[in-house]
Parts: structure tokens; C-alpha cells; sequence
């Protein structure tokens, strides 16, 4: 079919019209491509950053490590510096409860003066003991049996001599003055001691002392020894 040489021009023109329409959106379309493509790259960048800030703020396991092994080193020496002072303040207790006792035992008096005429100063068997009130406070007793047998109590002082190296008591010297009774009559007179406690053994202390009743016949003067044992251990 042959078209007139006019119309013949007519569609040209239109052809040429559609292609250079198609040509534009085409490449609209690829700018449009071009400007949305960079934004998953950003992206990436963006999650590249975070993961190597994630990396940076974590602590290798062997720096962790590390501090634990330097915290426990110091808290170790203050657990076991607590542990000695509570060991050595237990040991001070039992010593101190060693020292707070009612010593109890025999022993023998022997006779120096014998004016007032009491078994104290002929001699014979005594009863001897000691209540340790507090460190340096005590009350010695003693009981001399004979023909006129006489009971003494004397509240005394004493400073006790003890070990350098482990506190315990090596010699306890005293003084002090009480009463005496004798048992014939009932008298009460007067009544001074001196002397020393020496512990022996474990809950065992010997004694040994001068002991003077002052009654209206004259004064009896002896001396006193003896082994008590700690009665309250037996509680």
C-alpha cells in the first residue's frame, strides 16, 4: 500500500515523536535507578560502624580474667588477716575464762607460833582454795584441821606474772587481809595472807602462802600448802 508523499512525512514525524518519548523515560528511569541505588550502600557503612564500635567496647575474657585474679589476691590477705585476729581473740577468751576459776583442793599447814592455840598454828590438815573474782581480785580461803580447827577468808590482790610469748599466767603473788574462825569457840578475829599461786598443769594450781590470825590469847602464824583443781571445769 502506498501512501501520498504528505501522509508519507506525517508518520515519520509521529514515529520519530515516539521514539524520542520512549528515549527520555528510559533514561529518567535509569537516573531514578542511579539515585536510589547509593542508600544500601550507606547502610552498610552504617552497620560496618556499629559492628566495630561493638568490638571496641568489648573486654577480651583473658583482661577479665586477669582482674579477677588481682581482686581475689588483694581481698585474700584481709580474709585471712580477720581470721587470725578472730583465732587470737577466741584464744584470749579461754585464757581469761582459765583465770576467772574456783580453785579447790588438800594440803597441810605447818605451824610457826602457836599463842592463840588454833590448829593454824600447831600445823595439821588443810582445805585450800581460791575464787578469782576478776585478773588481779581473788579470795583465798583455807581451812586448818586440828584440835582447834580454823577457817580463813582473805580478799587479795595479786599481779599475775605471765609468759611474754603466749600471755599465760607463770606465778600470781597476793596479799590481802579477811577473817578468821575458829570453830571451837565461833571467834571471829582478824586475819591476814602473802603468798603465791603457781598453775601446774591444765585446771591445777598449786599454792603456797603465810597465813596469821590475830585473836585476844596472842597471834597464830603457819604456812599453808596445797594443790586445788579448778571446780567449775567440772560444769
Amino acid at each position: 500500500m502506498f501512501l501520498p508523499k504528505s501522509q508519507s512525512s506525517i508518520v515519520l514525524s509521529l514515529t520519530l515523536g515516539l521514539l524520542t518519548t520512549a528515549g527520555l523515560s528510559a533514561e529518567a528511569q535509569v537516573r531514578s535507578v542511579d539515585d536510589v541505588a547509593p542508600e544500601p550502600e550507606r547502610s552498610t557503612e552504617a552497620a560496618a560502624l556499629t559492628t566495630v564500635t561493638e568490638s571496641s567496647t568489648t573486654v577480651p575474657s583473658n583482661v577479665i580474667e586477669a582482674a579477677n585474679l588481682v581482686a581475689t589476691t588483694d581481698v585474700a590477705p584481709a580474709e585471712a588477716s580477720d581470721a587470725d585476729d578472730a583465732l587470737v581473740a577466741q584464744q584470749t577468751d579461754d585464757d581469761t575464762t582459765e583465770r576467772i576459776n574456783y580453785a579447790f583442793g588438800p594440803g597441810g599447814a605447818i605451824g610457826l607460833t602457836d599463842d592463840g592455840e588454833t590448829a593454824l598454828g600447831e600445823g595439821g590438815f588443810a582445805l585450800v582454795g581460791r575464787f578469782s573474782l576478776t585478773d588481779n581480785l581473788s579470795v583465798h580461803t583455807a581451812s586448818v584441821i586440828g584440835n582447834n580447827s580454823l577457817f580463813t577468808a582473805a580478799l587479795t590482790g595479786g599481779a599475775p606474772i605471765r609468759n611474754a610469748d603466749d600471755d599465760r599466767t607463770l606465778v600470781f603473788p597476793f596479799a590481802g587481809a579477811g577473817v578468821s574462825v575458829e570453830t571451837n569457840e565461833f571467834d571471829v578475829n582478824p586475819f591476814i595472807s602473802a603468798g603465791v599461786d603457781v598453775p601446774i598443769i591444765d585446771r591445777l594450781t598449786g599454792t603456797a602462802r603465810i597465813n596469821a590470825s590475830f585473836d585476844q590469847n596472842g597471834t597464830d602464824v603457819g604456812v599453808v600448802l596445797g594443790v586445788g583443781y579448778d571446780i567449775f571445769s567440772l560444769f
